[in-house]
């Protein structure tokens, strides 16, 4: 395998877009280049929007941030990684990508990248977690059948959530985006885990380019007691952050907003509609599979080991939600915006 690696900074979105839009490969929200200036603007990480080149051709490109002194693709979202031609370098050569990439970043940086932790459909570094899937939903089947392409209990349950009287509604609004707030805390909290500032889900709105940035909130009497954020990239669409209330969840809450997601992923000529991620076999899990969604492994690579302990993590979950939010605010954003990224 001849390789000469040429590593630049891309100042040309329209390059990249069109490398990854021209793939056959599957892609993500995680690829579009416009996050890392929405996740600096929020956190004031510095952020990089790599070209891979061998000798004059483009076959990679590379989105990452850099948080302490590791190398993160890419934090608050469930995916990241190089997006590489087909055969050009297979993910086990990866290395030689990364020695290029780290040599290159720590001639700008005054200290040196000594962690990279990226997330991928790939095992590309030498130590990983498994715990995560993601679930897609090929949107074919639906253009051709709308709603009859789910089972009769789906069905039922989109249409019994409608005489519930739950309307939903959507858009860019502030309003809009402090009802989903709302309906968030409160379930992140219940559940136990910290919850992202509201400047982090403003600036998503407002800086998301290359594709559509939305928020669907559900209400009940004019009380929203659900929603969700979904973002767009080519033909790639993923409800990226979704809560509902617990006590109206008997109405079929969760059913009807996922369903009008679905719609606007189909109306925006996507191929693709993505649940986000979750644990394999819990509940989450197998509420989504009831949509016929494809089951898509995660894997969180590390070129250290990473003790993460499932037992730890229930004992902290455990106390964050009997802890009185009020009393835990400022560290609640604190933990998740720059811990639990």
């Amino acid at each position: 395998m001849n390789i000469s690696l040429k590593i630049t900074v891309c100042n040309n979105f329209k390059q990249w877009n069109e490398f990854i839009w021209n793939s056959e490969q599957l892609y993500t929200i995680a690829h579009n280049p416009c996050l890392g200036q929405i996740l600096s603007q929020t956190f004031g990480w510095k952020y990089f929007n790599i070209l891979i080149y061998n000798q004059k051709n483009l076959i990679g490109v590379f989105p990452f941030c850099i948080i302490g002194k590791k190398l993160v693709s890419m934090p608050h979202f469930s995916y990241g990684g190089p997006f590489m031609s087909d055969n050009e370098i297979p993910p086990e050569n990866y290395g030689i990508v990364f020695e290029e990439i780290i040599r290159m970043i720590n001639k700008e940086l005054s200290f040196t990248i000594k962690k990279i932790h990226i997330r991928s459909f790939l095992t590309i570094l030498p130590f990983y977690h498994t715990s995560k899937i993601s679930g897609f939903l090929n949107l074919s089947n639906y253009r051709k059948e709308k709603i009859n392409s789910f089972d009769s209990n789906l069905r039922r349950k989109i249409r019994k959530a409608v005489k519930n009287g739950i309307e939903i509604k959507s858009g860019k609004t502030r309003d809009l985006l402090n009802d989903f707030f709302y309906v968030y805390k409160k379930s992140m909290h219940r559940i136990g885990s910290p919850v992202l500032s509201p400047g982090f889900f403003e600036n998503v709105i407002n800086m998301y380019s290359f594709g559509v940035a939305k928020v669907f909130v559900a209400y009940k009497e004019n009380k929203p007691i659900g929603g969700g954020i979904c973002l767009s990239y080519g033909s790639f669409y993923e409800n990226c952050w979704f809560s509902t209330l617990k006590q109206y969840n008997k109405l079929y809450t969760s059913y009807l907003l996922h369903y009008n997601m679905i719609i606007d992923a189909e109306k925006e000529h996507c191929q693709i509609y993505s649940f986000g991620r979750s644990t394999l076999n819990s509940g989450a899990y197998y509420y989504k599979k009831q949509w016929g969604m494809e089951d898509k492994q995660l894997y969180w690579n590390f070129n250290y080991k990473s003790y993460l302990s499932i037992t730890s993590l229930k004992h902290l979950h455990n106390i964050w939600k009997l802890s009185p939010f009020k009393y835990i605010n400022r560290l609640n954003y604190y933990l998740a915006d720059r811990i639990f990224y």
